[in-house]
């Protein structure tokens, strides 16, 4: 069997945390690759770059698009665990979890109107008449819009350590910098 594409993944990756435990990474890949019948090809076959597996690659995009929808949450690195809301959905016995089925969560559209150009800004590109940017300004107004994104996950991220914690990482990390210079 092939890997399944990033979105069938919502699904099965809701029900293998259903029992609201918190879950590394890593035996969740397990429970999903013995529930998908994944053979070992299938689980080392790389992305493009050699640097991911794609079943890893796809688990993390279905991961990142549940915990955007406030299904998931990630207390700590490596960590999950299933949410009220990803509880009610996973009751409501919904046939496909997909990006068009997680629209109906707030954050989630939030998420993509962040993270995507409105729709209007999609139409005029896509209308007849030719854009003013060029394919060097598309590139880089994608870039801004992940540096966007990758900011806010890091700034939640930090919000969720201790302040004694914080203290001490920029204690070290200050120190590190006084040493490189």
């Amino acid at each position: 069997m092939a890997v399944p594409k990033y979105d069938e993944l919502m699904k099965p990756l809701l029900e293998a945390v259903k029992d609201g435990q918190l879950y590394k990474l890593k035996d969740v890949y397990t429970v999903l690759a013995k529930q998908l019948k994944l053979g070992p090809d299938d689980l080392s076959e790389m992305l493009p770059s050699g640097r991911q597996t794609i079943f890893h690659n796809r688990v993390g995009w279905a991961k990142m698009y549940l915990k955007k929808a406030g299904l998931l949450d990630c207390p700590a690195r490596a960590t999950i665990v299933i949410t009220d809301a990803g509880k009610k959905v996973l009751q409501e016995n919904v046939k496909k979890i997909d990006s068009k089925y997680l629209e109906k969560f707030p954050l989630f559209r939030d998420f993509l109107s962040t993270s995507s150009p409105d729709k209007s800004s999609f139409e005029e590109l896509n209308s007849d008449k030719a854009t003013d940017l060029t394919p060097d300004d598309q590139l880089e107004n994608a870039y801004k819009q992940i540096n966007a994104s990758l900011a806010s996950d890091l700034l939640s991220e930090v919000m969720k350590i201790s302040p004694y914690t914080f203290e001490n990482w920029s204690l070290i990390f200050s120190q590190k910098w006084d040493m490189v210079q």
